[in-house]
């Protein structure tokens, strides 16, 4: 039991939301994207970056397993594709984590993290991710507009991390707000 509520259940968790944020994006606003990649307003950037902050390795897996739900539900690319995506989406957010926390030397426990310490993370993680999309899609297209891929992605990623990120914040006042009554 200890196993599943420690692993099982947030890689489910971040799974279902990376999907449904992601299908949200896909299906509702489809008029902010550049391509299937590249999005003005992507959602599921602000899921991944909680997911690797919060849980590590857990939100890669947990992130993957959403890819995957995208390709079952979703009818996205292939399953390997999926899992090949998930893995580089995690990955990259992960990997933006250490750095920002190498960078201004912030330990396992967040102790100490000021707001402008969180933007500071969502602009690394968008950075990262936004080369490294455009990377994978110029290796398959080399005509990609490296402008159009990293500045839609990159601002994309921002608004999205930060709306998640607000959305959480605003529950958590109203909860508060809420419980006080």
């Amino acid at each position: 039991m200890l196993f599943t509520s420690h692993y099982i259940l947030p890689i489910f968790i971040i799974g279902i939301l990376f999907f449904l944020f992601r299908m949200f994006c896909i299906q509702v606003l489809p008029q902010l994207s550049y391509d299937e990649f590249t999005h003005l307003f992507y959602l599921p950037a602000g899921i991944r970056l909680l997911a690797v902050a919060i849980y590590g390795w857990i939100g890669i897996l947990g992130i993957m397993l959403g890819w995957v739900f995208c390709h079952i539900f979703g009818g996205e690319k292939t399953l390997s594709e999926c899992l090949y995506y998930g893995f580089i989406s995690g990955f990259t957010a992960y990997i933006s984590m250490l750095i920002w926390q190498r960078h201004y030397r912030i330990n396992d426990n967040f102790e100490g993290i000021t707001s402008l310490l969180a933007v500071y993370l969502v602009f690394i993680c968008a950075l990262i991710s936004s080369l490294i999309r455009y990377i994978y899609l110029a290796s398959i297209d080399p005509l990609t507009s490296f402008i159009m891929v990293f500045a839609i992605g990159f601002v994309g990623d921002i608004l999205g991390s930060f709306f998640v990120l607000y959305a959480i914040k605003g529950g958590l006042y109203f909860y508060r707000q809420f419980v006080k009554h």
